[in-house]
């Protein structure tokens, strides 16, 4: 799915003035514009928070930094595909760089949130065998290696990725072209890699949010004092069958107390580690709502229902807007470093 898809027959090649083009480009054109300004700002914001020396003591705050960083580049991007799309005839280069990075960025956006949460849950399993010192040496590696590798599966933008001139209006389209004999296996292929793409990151952070909130609770149940409680004593003038109601009775109390006592550090526990579990939910809820509309449009003409598809597709830039929402507000530590 691509912008040329959605919007390109709608382009009027005959002027190069959004003024002088269809009422569909123009709407387009102003709901991405808005989007791209917002995702600056916030992530300008949350540039911000993480730029102060606080945050970047431990190796998430580096990635979120470097996430938020990404965020703006990938709307930059988006914001020369625009100009290329309406202004300017695009070139085998143009069409291929852009997608490349239209993907890229993206993708190592939310591989980067993963990692953040493989670090948090690193260090409640390890606790006081975690390092923080070594995780801040390795990020510069990790990072280095995620680059690289989200580029490598990326990479069939750049090779695949080509304008076609069309025959009756001279329209140049940037489409994805494979050979006839390796079409079928090619397409399998690739989007069995952009599937996994979205999943693994999504499945990444549910996993190690249930590790960080479980570990935590195993952490203080050993290391709380359990008090037993005292009972007030039998009086002796009370019969057998008053005993036996009152130890029944005394059973079922104690039963809700301990289940009370278990519910209660979970209910603590949940709320300290809300914004862990916020950032997987809202990341999930847009990859999953992205995936979803995707294999809706893939076997029908995306220019006949163009703001539907245009919908889907700006869905998976929504995880850029989220940063300052997911790990800056949700989070005290953050909080505090922002409004310092």
């Amino acid at each position: 799915m691509s912008l040329d898809a959605i919007l390109g027959s709608h382009v009027r090649a005959i002027t190069k003035s959004i003024f002088h083009q269809t009422i569909i480009i123009k709407i387009s054109v102003l709901l991405l514009e808005l989007l791209i300004g917002i995702v600056t700002i916030l992530n300008i914001f949350a540039t911000y928070t993480f730029t102060q020396k606080r945050p970047r003591q431990i190796a998430c705050g580096w990635y979120l930094l470097i996430s938020s960083f990404l965020g703006r580049f990938t709307m930059i991007t988006l914001m020369f595909k625009i100009i290329f799309l309406v202004h300017f005839k695009q070139g085998n280069i143009t069409c291929s760089l852009t997608e490349f990075q239209i993907q890229w960025l993206p993708t190592s956006f939310e591989w980067l949130h993963a990692r953040v949460s493989i670090e948090r849950a690193l260090a409640v399993l390890q606790q006081a065998r975690y390092s923080n010192q070594a995780s801040l040496c390795r990020v510069k590696w990790i990072v280095s290696s995620l680059f690289l590798a989200m580029a490598i599966i990326c990479s069939p933008e750049l090779i695949f990725r080509r304008i076609l001139v069309g025959r009756q209006d001279q329209r140049t389209w940037c489409v994805f072209t494979f050979s006839v004999t390796k079409k079928y296996r090619t397409t399998i292929l690739y989007g069995i890699s952009n599937l996994l793409l979205f999943i693994m990151p999504l499945t990444i952070d549910f996993i190690t949010s249930i590790i960080i909130i479980i570990g935590t609770l195993r952490l203080k149940e050993n290391t709380t004092i359990r008090i037993e409680p005292k009972y007030n004593r039998i009086a002796p003038q009370l019969n057998t069958h008053g005993v036996k109601n009152f130890n029944a009775q005394q059973n079922k109390n104690n039963k809700f107390i301990v289940l009370r006592n278990r519910l209660r550090p979970i209910k603590r526990q949940l709320i300290k580690y809300k914004h862990i579990l916020i950032a997987p939910t809202l990341l999930g809820v847009f990859s999953m709502s992205r995936v979803v509309m995707v294999f809706t449009f893939v076997c029908t003409k995306l220019d006949q229902s163009s703001f539907f598809a245009l919908f889907a597709y700006l869905i998976g830039f929504f995880p850029s807007t989220a940063i300052l929402f997911t790990f800056v507000l949700s989070s005290r530590e953050y909080r505090q470093a922002y409004f310092m």
